[in-house]
């Protein structure tokens, strides 16, 4: 069985709003993140989908120590990390490591490439002065750079080169876990292309575990074994790639799916493409059920007030426990078979 290294349960997050220097209590609260269940196992990529505003960015902070649940439990390898203080953190950062969707702003402008390298083994006090250089030489040529770019700074560098270096300051300490948030959305196709590529060779080379989080269902569809899908700060399927992609169970799986244009016109021609009615709720007010059930198309093909007034559990849906959906539709037709 491959080994679980991540462990995540329960896990929710609320933002308080209108607080600040002239108002010190809160008018109110956004919940981001809800009830939130994940595993990431050794050597595999789970992709974590959803518009934007559903909370993954939110959680990937999260997962790396960026910010702290509101409730929950994260667990590496047995240890949990939310109730660490931030020196008792520092021995975890080699294990677990994040790249940003804004590769610009996650560089520091005045630090040139060898520079940004050789940081984490400064912090960590790792390696003689000889052996970071080394090191640092041999993950320029791990993400496809040479010595050309070695005291170049971040302005002089292309967004790909840029993102490269934000994958080898990542991979300097050797972590078990990579979490990517949105890695390619800000690039061309082409370099989109070579980077997945780039991250999927690392993935094998290195054993990675990755939490791809992205809006580019075709990338995850590349890069990850399995996919969650997160609507309102909440999980709503998990499934292997190739059966999410073959028969998505979720009605919101399913307009995610059909919204993804697809290069052969002739099967463009031929798709039927869900359009989602109304609009999202609020954050700030979340309903009691289901919270897609306002758009949801498939809703009145069962007791439509089941899903306003009682919110889907994440359940199983075949055999294998592999399969998992929040939706009363779902689970009905599944006890029926």
């Amino acid at each position: 069985m491959t080994e679980v290294l991540l462990q995540v349960r329960a896990i929710g997050k609320r933002f308080d709003v209108g607080a600040g220097r002239f108002q010190a209590r809160a008018r109110a609260s956004i919940q981001a993140l809800s009830d939130v269940d994940l595993d990431l196992a050794s050597g595999q990529a789970l992709g974590l989908v959803g518009e934007s505003g559903s909370g993954k960015s939110t959680l990937a902070r999260i997962l790396v120590g960026l910010e702290q649940p509101s409730k929950g439990s994260v667990r590496l390898d047995g240890v949990e990390l939310t109730t660490l203080s931030r020196a008792a953190w520092r021995p975890f950062r080699k294990r677990i490591q994040m790249v940003f969707q804004d590769c610009a702003g996650s560089l520091d402008p005045r630090q040139s490439v060898r520079s940004a390298l050789l940081e984490p083994y400064r912090i960590h006090g790792l390696y003689s002065a000889r052996e970071r250089d080394m090191r640092c030489m041999e993950l320029l040529e791990a993400v496809g750079l040479g010595a050309e770019h070695w005291n170049r700074f971040p302005h002089e560098l292309s967004g790909g080169q840029r993102q490269r270096v934000a994958i080898a300051r990542a991979l300097a300490l050797e972590p078990q876990i990579l979490i990517l948030d949105e890695p390619v959305s800000a690039l061309d196709s082409s370099m989109r292309a070579q980077i997945l590529n780039l991250l999927i060779e690392l993935k094998r080379r290195f054993h990675l575990a990755c939490l791809f989080v992205a809006h580019d269902l075709f990338a995850v569809q590349a890069l990850c074994e399995h996919i969650a899908v997160m609507y309102m700060g909440r999980i709503v399927e998990v499934a292997p790639t190739g059966a999410l992609f073959a028969n998505p169970l979720h009605p919101y799986t399913q307009a995610l799916l059909s919204a993804v244009p697809f290069a052969d016109p002739q099967v463009e021609q031929q798709r039927r493409r869900i359009v989602l009615q109304g609009e999202p709720p609020s954050p700030m007010d979340l309903p009691p059920g289901c919270a897609f059930a306002a758009r949801c198309p498939t809703k009145h093909s069962i007791d439509a007030r089941l899903c306003e007034g009682d919110r889907p559990l994440l359940k199983g849906c075949d055999e294998t426990g592999l399969r998992q959906a929040a939706c009363h539709a779902v689970v009905t037709q599944g006890s029926q078979s």
